[in-house]
């Protein structure tokens, strides 16, 4: 009886831990990227703070840190499955959000935010679930990304550019927090990118000057200038035949094996 009784209470314990488990899955934890690849030095500091301190390799990195490269170093931040950033030298990232969930069903949810401060960085992100967001804020814009090969350059004044290798990519003012409902209040379904941005027809709201949206597709590049103009074209081959491109395609390879 005593035996009966010891293990009755065993199973309630194990089911009790199992169901607290279960519960934390679904409410959904903050999660940690990695440093999987470092050359040179890099380094780490809270947001807030302005001591920073030298990184390692497989180090962790996590929302509400800030990491730099310095000079002639590069590294690359794994932020979650299929979703690379690698940083030039004398880039300077903000990690603001890296949050994941998981529910009963197994599906994922995770909510990715970061913010460029100066540099260059090359992205590649395997094609994102339906629950599933990735958001890269630069000085001058912001961009919205689903399964992409691109890069961004802000080391030029007042300028930023954004270029779009494969895929497509949804750039946007920093003051639209919703690109997506943005899209369907001025322009319609966001599923029929087919019209141009500017074409707004009613019954739609005009869209002040400080308010734009841009939808960047396979080998385009994009210019935003501090006064919120903007310059869509195609890329050249020159655009992306340098050694920092390079760099990243024989990356993309090695990740592939």
């Amino acid at each position: 009886m005593k035996r009966i009784i010891v293990i009755t209470c065993l199973l309630l314990v194990a089911f009790l831990l199992i169901s607290a488990g279960d519960n934390e899955k679904k409410k959904g934890t903050d999660v940690s990227g990695v440093v999987s690849y470092l050359e040179g030095n890099a380094q780490k500091a809270q947001l807030d703070a302005e001591k920073w301190s030298f990184m390692q390799e497989k180090e962790e990195v996590i929302g509400g840190e800030k990491v730099k490269t310095l000079n002639e170093s590069r590294a690359e931040l794994a932020l979650d499955l299929g979703k690379i950033i690698r940083m030039a030298p004398l880039t300077e990232v903000d990690v603001l959000k890296l949050y994941k969930e998981v529910d009963e069903k197994g599906k994922k949810k995770s909510d990715i935010k970061i913010k460029i401060k100066k540099g260059q960085i090359y992205s590649k992100i395997d094609a994102l679930g339906e629950m599933e967001s990735l958001e890269i804020e630069t000085p001058l814009a912001s961009a919205t990304i689903r399964g992409t090969i691109f890069q961004i350059d802000c080391n030029q004044k007042d300028v930023v550019q954004l270029d779009v290798i494969k895929g497509e990519v949804w750039v946007y003012s920093n003051n639209i927090e919703d690109p997506r409902e943005f899209y369907l209040q001025n322009q319609g379904n966001p599923n029929k990118m087919k019209r141009p941005f500017r074409r707004i027809d009613k019954p739609f709201k005009r869209v002040s000057k400080e308010e734009w949206l841009e939808i960047i597709k396979n080998m385009q590049r994009i210019t935003i200038s501090k006064d919120g103009t903007t310059t869509v074209r195609d890329l050249t081959e020159e655009d992306i035949d340098n050694s920092w491109v390079e760099w990243n395609k024989k990356m993309d390879e090695e990740v592939k094996r």
